[in-house]
């Protein structure tokens, strides 16, 4: 009796343990990005954000999309962070390229880092992309409505690393 009331114990510590550690995995972006630090990034008012956060096999999905009140302009950050048993987050990445054709190597973030340019014009439809892969977690941090996509690149650096810094 005594043997396995020990047994529950300890596996009861274990279980703990595991789920605390998988907790502290999930990020909550909310605090990291918050609704005045994109409306800065933005240059007006947003409205709240569409929030994602989804656990599956596969690992588990975090996501906020920002849009200005005129709807004109987004910012969207997410981190994937996936179980290595089905696809390690190497692999995922490495599938980016073979998906995008435009994509160029961003240094000095992360293990790896592309960046690719969609549309063109000053409209929502052009936007830029960061991809980022760190560990088992791949941030991806976005814009809509880009004028100047190297100032975007440097927001969207910024953004990744303060996400970075938590995982």
């Amino acid at each position: 009796m005594k043997r396995a009331l020990v047994s529950v114990v300890v596996l009861t510590i274990v279980c703990a343990e595991t789920h605390l550690a998988f907790a502290a995995d999930k990020l909550d972006l909310s605090t990291i990005i918050t609704k005045s630090d994109a409306e800065a990034i933005l240059g007006g008012r947003v409205n709240d954000p569409k929030v994602s956060k989804k656990q599956d096999a596969d690992g588990y999905d975090s996501s906020f999309q920002y849009y200005t009140e005129k709807m004109d302009k987004s910012l969207m950050f997410d981190v994937s962070q996936f179980t290595p048993e089905k696809m390690t987050a190497k692999e995922r990445f490495s599938v980016l390229g073979s998906a995008e054709s435009k994509l160029e190597p961003v240094k000095g973030i992360g293990e790896e880092a592309v960046f690719i340019e969609r549309g063109s014009g000053s409209d929502i439809t052009h936007t830029t992309m960061l991809y980022v892969l760190k560990g088992n977690a791949i941030v991806t941090v976005a814009m809509g409505e880009v004028t100047d996509p190297n100032a975007a690149l440097g927001q969207e650096k910024t953004i990744a690393n303060k996400i970075l810094a938590r995982l």
